[in-house]
């Protein structure tokens, strides 16, 4: 932009460090009091909180005295003044042909876009860091005063798993993942369970394995359901980006692979399910049919992220924090772990299903190893991994959507928003919380059957 009057011979000064918030008339007035100003230019540059600009004086005396006062406060706000030399009065030339060059429009739009995507990029850099700093506060104000009791009534009585499980040691993408099996070998289709925070495969699917191990449904299927890496005995590799999703999803295409399947019917519930979506992306061929429970798709999340969502997934954001969850979680006995659990329907889990919950957060490094799926999430290529699912077409495989809609860390919007992503998919909506599979087990095993069929 540019304001100028009628001019005989000038004289110019360059003025740097202009904040975005002074206009050319102020920096006009600013000058006038030594000497007539003939002409004003500010530039100011995409992606830059200060520009620079050219003054224009009617004499060359009142552009000495402008540099001799120097003066550098323009109402609090500080600017530099100096000689205008060659070099800056090119780039205000260039700076003026380029803006009066219409074929420059794409130019300067791509420009835009990459500034609004630094911006973009950066707010949420701040925002994040602000809602750490805050979630660090209350770490340290309460992490050993807050002890949530769990009722006696919450839990039951009953066994966790009434099926005979064989468990095998598998190898796939340089680790050892401890796989739950059942059913027939010799079957035609793979049954793959994937569990999600804070489970196992057993605990996480034992009221689908005793259902679906036994009668003809172990005839005519073969069941696993891994503990995944960083769970229970599996292995637990260091570092965080071990846990990134193309880890876990190349561990689930080897296991596949490994007992001598061309593709799997898939089940899989929390983090599971974000594993599952991330595979139907890449490895769409491997999966014939999907059933998600209470697991929204990657993306549908990212555009659900109301302020409702924000604050029920706060935990993701303490997670990223070093040994602060680790600690918070892991005192008296797990004891908040478990109270997450307890928040299911009352009996929805028993008195020997915490014991082997507490048995399998127990294992050496276990605990850090949930964590840091939570903390590759963000940590390790996440603009990347945003990319790749964006460019991806609609999910063509069946798809079915179990959501509980009592869930206290999902929305249910996230169900229809999820299943938008696919090109066949089906919600069924369940009086469940985020623990649907425990909550509501007949009715799941029954959809999940139907489904199947």
């Amino acid at each position: 932009m540019s304001t100028s009057i009628s001019s005989e011979s000038s004289n110019k000064v360059f003025v740097g460090n202009i904040p975005f918030s002074v206009s050319e008339l102020e920096l006009k007035d600013f000058f006038s009091t030594t000497g007539e100003v003939t002409n004003v230019n500010i530039i100011k540059q995409n992606g830059r909180s200060k520009g620079y600009g050219f003054v224009e004086f009617k004499s060359s005396e009142a552009a000495a005295k402008a540099l001799a006062e120097n003066r550098t406060d323009l109402n609090g706000r500080s600017i530099n003044v100096e000689l205008a030399r060659p070099q800056t009065v090119l780039k205000q030339n260039n700076f003026n042909n380029n803006n009066n060059n219409g074929n420059n429009n794409n130019n300067n739009n791509g420009v835009e876009k990459q500034s609004n995507f630094f911006v973009s990029t950066i707010k949420f850099i701040l925002e994040f860091a602000a809602v750490i700093v805050v979630i660090l506060a209350i770490i340290i104000g309460f992490l050993f005063l807050d002890q949530p009791k769990i009722s006696p009534k919450a839990l039951s009585n009953r066994a966790s798993l009434n099926v005979n499980i064989v468990f095998q040691k598998v190898n796939v993408n340089g680790i050892s993942l401890n796989v739950a099996t059942c059913g027939n070998k010799n079957a035609k289709e793979l049954i793959l369970f994937l569990h999600g925070f804070p489970e196992t495969a057993t605990t996480s699917w034992h009221n689908q394995l005793d259902y679906f191990c036994v009668g003809e449904n172990a005839q005519r299927y073969f069941i696993i359901a891994p503990d995944q890496r960083g769970y229970n005995t599996s292995d637990k590799p260091e570092g965080i980006e071990n846990y990134a999703s193309p880890q876990l999803v190349e561990d689930i295409a080897q296991l596949i692979k490994f007992f001598n399947f061309k593709n799997a019917k898939v089940v899989a519930h929390d983090w599971g399910g974000v594993v599952a979506w991330s595979f139907a992306v890449s490895k769409p061929e491997l999966i014939s049919k999907l059933v998600i429970l209470n697991a929204p798709h990657p993306l549908a999340y990212q555009e659900q992220l109301t302020f409702s969502q924000i604050r029920k997934s706060w935990y993701i954001f303490f997670f990223q924090l070093p040994y602060f969850p680790e600690a918070y979680l892991s005192q008296n006995n797990f004891n908040r772990l478990v109270s997450g659990l307890a928040r299911g329907f009352e009996g929805s889990f028993s008195v020997q299903d915490i014991e082997k919950y507490r048995q399998a957060w127990s294992e050496p490094n276990a605990l850090k190893s949930m964590i840091n799926w939570y903390r590759a999430l963000f940590q390790i290529n996440y603009l990347e991994s945003r990319k790749k699912l964006s460019a991806a077409p609609p999910f063509e495989p069946e798809t079915l959507i179990i959501w509980g809609t009592k869930d206290f860390a999902l929305n249910t919007e996230l169900a229809q928003a999820s299943a938008n992503k696919c090109k066949n998919a089906k919600v069924v909506h369940v009086d469940a919380t985020h623990w649907v599979q425990h909550d509501q087990p007949k009715l799941v095993n029954e959809e999940i059957e139907k489904f199947f069929a």
